[in-house]
């Protein structure tokens, strides 16, 4: 094999490498061993010291080495694969097989010395993992380049805790299922092959027949995709929001499958996801799928408590979020006050839950557990009218984008409650309520209307009936003047009356909201890290029709567990997208959708010598291209 130094090395493998010694007594000089099929780029990737890479049916091995002296030079040595370089990005094996080294050493100075039949080196046997034989010249290469770009940290994450080539496939199908909403098991090669994900991830297999088992073997290794979970709770420090989305899923086998709460309204079985967001990063830090009939008070204790979402809550107005392992995020100086007191209440290392999602019981299983949340109590709840929080009076000093009254109270067992009312909600509650009322006395007096009118033809028939019979004509009433009379003693008895004293107690709740928490907060900081949960909500729907992570439709648990973790996955590329949107300011001039649409127009061609270049563009699409340099 010829090298880059103009030399040929009789004990390289047939397979093309590029080699690294860190001994400087190496006479081969091993530094400079390279070959045109690793490019420069795949040379410069941080890897582990004493190994090389080696190209190997399109894929970049990294391989680990070690040397024996034999004739006053040092030898090379491979002891075995501890990793992979997939687009840029070295991704180590979580169980590396290695041979002994000593052993090897010696097995390597016995064939120099002839002492072991060296038989034919290294013609390497055919990779199982082989990925695609006709590739096509023209692939799609916008979406790919964008989402591989934005997630690549997460195969690392995989890889830490799942097989390479298992990561790998999770990984690629998480991409396409972001890349190409809607798509199935039997698109999916397609899209793999098509696009230049082939490339990023070469040599995995995402045929129809492969998917079921990927998913089942998946969905078996479920301490993995739990500790995956936890690795990236630790990652985030910010406020975080609890809450759950039920999925259609009918199956008749599945534990998880059940009817919900709404199954009136849906008709089906469901399965429950519980997502927990970090506000700050907007992304989602982890999920687990529950069974679709559990109630969110007995599921997110439950589901803090496995993955140890604690929060602990640091309130600090200098700091802003400057916790370890986060960027800085100061409120700039253009900022006004109130933006500069969001920005603080986004850094709030607290849990936020939607109404029900906290039960008595499960508050005080987390006050023994020391989490720090803040939920909102149901607006029946005993404490409102125990601790008189319907009546809340003083202002929201520093709150400018409505009128809200506030009022903060300590309960007799040390937590904290906080009641707020904004005057434009209970305006609109109190329009809201009337307009019901008045929709009520409408039907009723149409029904009793309709009621009066078969009653009134009824007394004329009869009477019709007694004439003939008789042969006489009285003097009778119209039925106009029948249904009025009717009409009017039907009022009497069933007609609609305005419940004054009902709607007195309701208008002490208009545009009321009440959180508990075991934390001493400002009124403005609760209130304004509260409203942030609208954000899972955005999220969620993201989710369902964007992307459309919407209906199961696989066939067993272990299925349902792997399809709704790698759900997870393109959520959080989907998510990490759309904040690259805002930061680009293309957010704001078109729809993720719309945007999606141009980038799929970018393609690249496949070149005489090997290289890629890309296709024809239109000068809006290369604006997009070169705005986010991919």
């Amino acid at each position: 094999m010829h090298t880059g130094v103009g030399i040929t090395h009789p004990l390289l493998s047939p397979s093309t490498s590029a080699r690294t010694s860190d001994n400087p007594d190496n006479p081969d000089n091993l530094d400079k061993l390279e070959d045109m099929k690793i490019p420069e780029e795949i040379r410069a990737v941080p890897r582990p010291k004493n190994t090389y890479v080696r190209y190997v049916f399109g894929k970049y091995y990294v391989i680990s080495q070690t040397c024996v002296r034999f004739e006053k030079r040092n030898i090379p040595v491979d002891l075995g694969k501890v990793g992979e370089i997939v687009g840029n990005v070295y991704v180590a094996e979580k169980e590396p097989k290695l041979k002994d080294a000593a052993a090897a050493r010696a097995e390597k100075l016995a064939k120099l010395r002839g002492e072991v039949p060296p038989g034919r080196p290294g013609r390497p046997a055919k990779d199982p993992e082989s990925g695609i034989t006709n590739q096509p010249d023209i692939l799609s290469y916008g979406p790919p380049a964008l989402y591989y770009g934005l997630a690549k940290d997460l195969l690392v994450d995989l890889s830490a805790h799942f097989e390479l080539k298992l990561a790998k496939q999770i990984f690629a199908m998480a991409l396409i299922r972001a890349t190409s909403p809607g798509v199935t098991e039997k698109e999916m090669k397609w899209d793999y092959e098509n696009s230049f994900y082939s490339e990023y991830i070469p040599g995995i297999h995402l045929g129809e027949g492969t998917i079921p088992g990927i998913l089942s073997e998946v969905g078996k290794k479920y301490c993995a995709i739990r500790a995956f979970m936890k690795d990236r709770v630790r990652k985030f420090t910010g406020l975080t929001a609890i809450d759950g989305t039920l999925k259609s899923y009918e199956s008749e086998i599945s534990v998880l499958s059940a009817y919900s709460h709404k199954f009136k309204v849906k008709g089906v079985k469901d399965i429950c996801d519980l997502y927990a967001y970090d506000v700050r990063a907007c992304e989602p830090i982890c999920m687990k799928t529950y069974i679709g009939s559990a109630p969110d008070s007995s599921t997110v204790p439950e589901f803090m408590e496995e993955y140890g979402l604690k929060g602990v809550l640091t309130v600090d107005d200098t700091r802003c979020g400057q916790e370890e392992g986060l960027e800085p995020q100061c409120p700039d100086e253009e900022m006004t006050e109130l933006e500069k007191v969001k920005e603080r209440a986004r850094s709030l290392r607290l849990n936020i839950f939607d109404k029900g999602c906290l039960s008595m019981s499960g508050a005080e299983k987390m006050d023994k557990c020391g989490v720090a949340y803040l939920a909102p109590l149901k607006r029946n709840s005993k404490l409102i009218a125990e601790y008189g929080m319907d009546t809340p009076m003083e202002p929201l000093l520093g709150f400018t984008d409505s009128a809200v009254q506030y009022k903060k109270c300590k309960t007799s067992d040390g937590k904290y409650l906080y009641s707020f009312r904004d005057a434009g909600i209970a305006h609109k509650e109190e329009v809201g309520y009337i307009t019901s009322e008045r929709k009520k006395a409408s039907e009723t007096e149409a029904a009793l209307r309709r009621k009066a009118s078969a009653e009134a033809e009824g007394v004329l028939k009869e009477q019709e009936s007694q004439e003939s019979q008789n042969g006489t004509v009285g003097n009778r009433k119209t039925k106009g003047e029948l249904v009025e009379e009717m009409l009017s003693r039907l009022r009497e008895k069933e007609g609609y009356v305005f419940d004054a004293e009902k709607f007195e107690k309701a208008k002490k709740r208009f545009g009321l909201v009440t959180y508990i928490s075991e934390a001493d907060l400002d009124p403005l900081m609760a209130y304004l890290a509260y409203d942030q949960r609208w954000s899972i909500e955005v999220m969620l729907d993201m989710h369902k029709n964007i992307l459309e992570l919407g209906p199961v439709d696989v066939h067993d648990d272990y299925r349902v567990i792997a399809t709704e973790f790698i759900n997870f996955l393109s959520t959080i590329i989907g998510c990490r997208e759309k904040n690259l949107l805002i930061e680009k300011g293309i957010y704001g001039k078109m729809s993720q959708p719309q945007f999606r649409k141009i980038l799929g127009m970018v393609q690249k061609v496949k070149q005489e010598d090997g290289t890629w270049a890309f296709g024809y563009m239109h000068k809006y699409v290369k604006e997009v291209v070169d705005l986010l340099g991919i």
